[in-house]
């Protein structure tokens, strides 16, 4: 079911003699990092420091700054690293929760096109309650009704799927009210294209879940899969995003950060959303990750961004959930487990006298499989790289023997191409939907490489 991601204390009034003696420490390191040099912080480490802690403990920090020293914390912020993602990145850290969606949503507006990847992360599948604080916060803020820039930013599917989403008017789930005919129905609907946005964001998560079923016993396709048929460009993936919210929040989360690295470069913007938006329940969405993909999020980012932007993310990471560079997450999933587990499952164990195996134990087994699994992965690919780098001896271009200047690839040495491109990936770790992109360049840059040098060949030599 949808989640709260902003902190508890979120609009209360604050009162700064309850907070921990470390707030006040913060603040200080924060104002002698950026007051120490004529331009720009003095102390770049210590400010990431001082200030990428967890959601609650940043918004006492924000709070008690103001205090302190007479001066926005976010204003300073945006002073001391203006311009780059990561100068957003700090000044998102630097504003309360629903205040950094809002300078979120505003930065995806801007300019020419919105990036609706980052609005619809933002917007879909939030509880009713956080929709509202959120138009509030940007009416605050800019002084503007937030469905009237969607309106004038989006068009289409886009726009009816995000304003649906605005008016925060999911349901409570009843019985009575949502019957199996009632799913029914709805899915009947949804397969006629009929008001498909208005009842999946009005769905409780329980009633969606009756639908998905009811859609698949009458379809025979799940309805994941008919949204992705059904609908077109940037739609589909925002309803992707909603269904995902409902029904497997931190699943839906998780594969947001793979989103944000798949492909040829990384879309940074995307991924310091992730990092600062699901703070929070950064455990859950952690353990999620490495469940879908064999690794962890730190891993993800270490292998994707570099210098100070990368040292903020993992610092805001490791705020919630230290993890050592190379350390695997089986730990963090080990907690998970204990801490969701509900009263259900413990009197079921009691009951079956069922003994819990210890949880050092249960570790150290799962790290031991996961050391040997990584092991034979490794070996399987070093094998595959020896092999595929013995590259053929017949030229490809350039007038060798027996290959005229202009020729075709000989075709051993467009495999080599092609199987040295997958052992590199693989090499490197990069995911199988990406394997297959890379696969897919090569094939088609050897054969373009070809008939450009094939075009170009008799200029080339007149030349």
């Amino acid at each position: 079911m949808p989640i709260n991601i902003y902190p508890n204390v979120l609009g209360e009034t604050l009162d700064s003699d309850a907070f921990d003696p470390d707030i006040d420490k913060y603040c200080q390191e924060i104002y002698e990092g950026c007051n120490k040099g004529s331009r720009g912080a003095n102390n770049v480490p210590q400010v990431i420091a001082a200030l990428a802690k967890d959601g609650l403990t940043r918004h006492y920090i924000q709070f008690r700054y103001k205090e302190l020293y007479d001066k926005d914390l976010a204003q300073v912020m945006r002073k001391e690293f203006s311009g780059g993602e990561f100068g957003f990145c700090m000044q998102a850290l630097a504003l309360p929760a629903d205040e950094a969606e809002v300078a979120m949503i505003k930065k995806a507006t801007l300019g020419v096109g919105a990036a609706v990847d980052i609005l619809y992360a933002i917007l879909c599948g939030r509880t009713n309650a956080e929709v509202e604080i959120l138009k509030n916060s940007y009416y605050k803020v800019y002084k503007k009704d937030l469905a009237a820039l969607i309106s004038s930013e989006v068009r289409g599917d886009n726009e009816r799927l995000l304003l649906n989403c605005l008016a925060a008017n999911e349901q409570t789930f009843l019985s009575s009210t949502h019957t199996h005919e009632k799913a029914m129905e709805d899915a009947e609907y949804i397969h006629d294209k009929t008001n498909v946005f208005e009842i999946i964001c009005t769905a409780p998560p329980e009633h969606l879940q009756q639908i998905s079923k009811a859609y698949q016993e009458q379809y025979n396709i799940t309805l994941e899969k008919a949204i992705e048929k059904g609908l077109g460009g940037k739609a589909k993936e925002g309803l992707g995003i909603l269904v995902g919210m409902k029904l497997e929040p931190y699943e839906t989360m998780a594969k947001l950060f793979k989103k944000a690295c798949a492909g040829i470069g990384t879309n940074d913007f995307l991924l310091l959303t992730c990092v600062v938006r699901f703070q929070t329940v950064i455990k859950r969405v952690m353990a999620a990750h490495f469940d879908l993909f064999n690794k962890t999020i730190h891993e993800r980012i270490r292998s994707e961004c570099s210098g100070k932007f990368l040292n903020v993310l993992i610092a805001v990471l490791d705020a919630v959930s230290p993890d050592e560079k190379g350390a695997t997450v089986t730990p963090i999933k080990v907690d998970k487990i204990i801490e969701e587990e509900d009263e259900d499952e413990k009197e079921e164990a009691k009951e079956t006298k069922a003994t819990p195996m210890p949880l050092k134990k249960a570790a150290a087994d799962t790290s031991t499989l996961s050391t040997r699994a990584r092991r034979r992965r490794e070996e399987a690919v070093r094998r595959l790289v020896t092999d595929v780098t013995r590259r053929p001896e017949t030229p490809v271009l350039g007038g060798g023997q027996g290959t005229a200047i202009g020729a075709k690839p000989p075709a051993e040495s467009h495999d080599w191409l092609v199987a040295s491109t997958v052992a590199t990936a693989l090499e490197r770790g990069l995911d199988r939907d990406l394997h297959s992109e890379l696969v897919q360049e090569a094939k088609d840059n050897a054969g373009r490489i070809g008939q450009i040098c094939h075009d170009h060949s008799d200029a080339f030599l007149n030349s």
